[in-house]
């Protein structure tokens, strides 16, 4: 399964690179920012093109829908190619990429990109390494999906797109789908195995996407490599982001939208670059306009994760960039204000918007004390599920120090304070303004944690900096000059292996029997437990797939199979590809006596003397019975979050001696039954 694994990866960098790198060639970019830029437009071009052919009705296998999504932009690419040769003109850019002190500069436009090639290597090799660690020797099998509470539906939604090769849900088109697109596509590629897949797309994205994108980001602020190559050790490092998001939920939309967002804010902070022409700057513009809309597919809470970062930009912009002979204070505060007041009429009027009135108004109840906000705020404890990371939050606040005392760094504490703010409301309160200030998320501790996270990336970076400039400088102090190079590299040496021993530092034991939970040794611990196929760990383990890939190979195409999803079963669909009946959690109180699915969950037993309990299987058009556990009573095995056995007891207690059902497969306290027509 692993070579399967490795090839789904590597297609999905082909998928979340290509399309988009052929759009922007078609922009006066330097080449090193298509490529980092590529993801975001690749996803919006994959999804429109697949929702174009949901639409149409028009099926295809992924190389049909990649082809046809990146068609306008091989047309545009093609056209442009044949202009150049036509008019004699250069269609080879030399000398792009220049160290990021001399500043790399764009053929085109004259203009500092600030990117360093081998900080960007730095970047990808040290998250690819961390996401190694963390995240995919967690997974016992490439298969093994983190088993909470919405992960069937994504596998399902996925699973729907590759039999019907329609890769866009038409019947949902204001639900973020994606990165349900992407990861079905990347599944269609090789065999069809939905859970590598998700785990393939999703390491793309934390192990290459994200990283490159926030050094992108964090280059365009500082503009020094000196500064910037220390976020290469933090960029991964806050377990709200990415990681939180893959323990609850798990969250995967947000998780791909997020992923990308250092991507659009790059483009709007590049809006603001002085001394470029008017028309370059209504091109950057436009072309940050279609990455909103690119977001807004991928999910529409990053738009608004976005406004909250760059809004403190976007005031720091306006008052560090004018020119005070031309422009005094006061009017500098004047557009200043304008502008805050504009920001928040827009989040009024969206938070007010019919459309996102379910979004806004989902409540997560408030769970801190003030007192207790305040402290996990402070050791990084950001979510239910964290423990303090008190290495990293010193760093942060190190950073978020230095900051304020750089004029053009003070808007990254202001969008890091507006971050805790938030973050403390929402787990504080339950009133009205909780649900202004972080509606637009679901008022959900995990995804307003991550807005804590993005925020705190660039701070933790600056206080990296800080104490290597400050080691630097006491080696000056303290060492003979002949000896400052020699010593400088054993020193930050010895620094970078204290960050990533302190950093990512797993649990421990010290004598006295005392155990250390750390942050990542926290995550580690949920995701190893969560993504476990071991017996009774979870409500599907591996010896369940097995048998259910059996029940496949027995079964007729289509035949639809009555199941207890409590008992992993509502994993079979996603993963496995069988029709299985009931396919969710919740839903099953609100249903009335003589409907179908009541009569079959409480009655199938019946089947063979009730004649009503016939017609609901006629109706149903059920003809299988599957049952994953032997004794549902003793409720090992079983996701008990809703389970009620009194609700499934029509089928729960069926055996081989039931009449009207025939034992069909065995095995391990599993068994397939066929119902026999009467």
């Amino acid at each position: 399964m692993w070579p399967i694994f490795v090839l789904d990866f590597l297609i999905a960098i082909v998928m979340l690179y290509v399309p988009g790198f052929l759009l922007l060639s078609q922009f006066r970019f330097h080449q090193s920012v298509r490529i980092i830029f590529s993801p975001l437009f690749s996803m919006l071009l994959l999804t429109v093109g697949a929702a174009l052919l949901s639409l149409l009705n028009i099926s295809g296998q992924w190389h049909f829908v990649l082809l046809v999504s990146a068609m306008p932009a091989l047309i545009a690419a093609t056209t442009k190619l044949l202009y150049r040769l036509v008019k004699n003109r250069a269609s080879i850019l030399k000398n792009n990429e220049r160290r990021m002190e001399k500043g790399a500069t764009d053929t085109h436009t004259s203009e500092m990109v600030f990117f360093e090639p081998k900080t960007a290597l730095l970047y990808v090799i040290i998250s690819f390494c961390v996401g190694y660690v963390i995240f995919i020797r967690t997974l016992d099998t490439p298969l093994s999906i983190f088993q909470e509470n919405d992960c069937y539906f994504h596998l399902n939604l996925i699973r729907r797109s590759l039999e019907s090769e329609l890769f866009f849900n038409i019947s949902q088109p204001g639900y973020p789908q994606a990165w349900h697109v992407i990861t079905a596509l990347v599944a269609d590629a090789f065999g069809n195995n939905v859970g590598i897949a998700v785990n393939a797309v999703n390491f793309a994205l934390i192990a290459v996407v994200f990283p490159l994108g926030m050094y992108f980001f964090i280059s365009q602020i500082v503009q020094k490599s000196k500064i910037s190559l220390w976020g290469a050790f933090c960029v991964l490092a806050f377990t709200a982001y990415p990681w939180g998001l893959l323990v609850f939920g798990p969250l995967y939309p947000n998780l791909a939208s997020l992923a990308v967002l250092p991507i659009a804010m790059s483009l709007y902070i590049r809006c603001f670059q002085i001394s470029v022409p008017l028309k370059t700057t209504l091109a950057r513009f436009s072309v940050f306009v279609i990455s909103c809309l690119g977001l807004a597919m991928i999910h529409p809470g990053s738009i608004f994760v976005g406004i909250t970062l760059l809004t403190p930009y976007t005031v720091s912009a306006i008052y560090l960039s004018a020119n005070p002979s031309l422009a005094p204070l006061s009017k500098r505060i004047i557009r200043i204000v304008l502008f805050l007041l504009f920001v928040a009429t827009v989040w009024v009027i969206l938070f007010l918007a019919p459309p996102l009135s379910s979004t806004v108004s989902f409540h997560w109840p408030a769970y801190l004390s003030k007192t207790q906000a305040v402290v996990s705020a402070a050791l990084l404890a950001l979510t239910k599920a964290s423990a303090p990371q008190l290495v990293l939050a010193s760093l942060t606040i190190i950073g978020f120090i230095y900051s304020l005392y750089t004029p053009e760094y003070r808007w990254l504490a202001a969008s890091y304070a507006i971050t805790q703010v938030m973050r403390f409301v929402n787990v504080t309160t339950d009133g009205f303004l909780k649900h202004l200030l972080t509606g637009f998320w679901y008022t959900d501790e995990f995804r307003v944690a991550a807005l804590v996270a993005i925020a705190g990336i660039p701070l933790a970076t600056l206080g990296i900096y800080s104490i290597a400039s400050f080691l630097n400088r006491l080696i000056i102090t303290l060492i003979k000059p002949r000896d400052h190079q020699a010593m400088a590299k054993i020193v930050n040496a010895g620094f970078i292996i204290f960050l990533a021993i302190a950093i990512y530092m797993p649990n421990y034991q010290i004598p006295m029997n005392q155990y250390v939970v750390t942050g990542f040794g926290q995550i580690t611990d949920m995701l190893r437990n969560g993504n476990s196929l071991q017996p009774d760990q979870n409500a599907y383990d591996y010896a369940e797939y097995q048998f259910i890939e059996r029940v496949a190979a027995i079964v007729p195409e289509d035949s639809m199979i009555v199941n207890v999803p409590f008992d992993g079963s509502i994993y079979a669909y996603g993963l496995n590809g069988v029709d299985t009946y009931f396919n969710k959690w919740y839903g099953y109180e609100d249903e009335s006596a003589d409907s179908t699915d009541f009569l079959i969950r409480n009655s199938l037993c019946s089947y063979y003397y009730d004649e009503e309990v016939r017609a609901a299987v006629e109706e149903a058009g059920v003809t299988y019975v599957l049952l994953l556990e032997d004794d549902y009573q003793e409720q090992t095995g079983l996701y008990l979050n809703q389970y009620n056995a009194s609700d499934w007891v029509g089928i729960t207690s069926i055996t081989e001696n039931t009449p009207g059902f025939e034992l069909v497969l065995a095995g391990d306290g599993m068994s397939l039954y066929r119902i026999v027509p009467q």
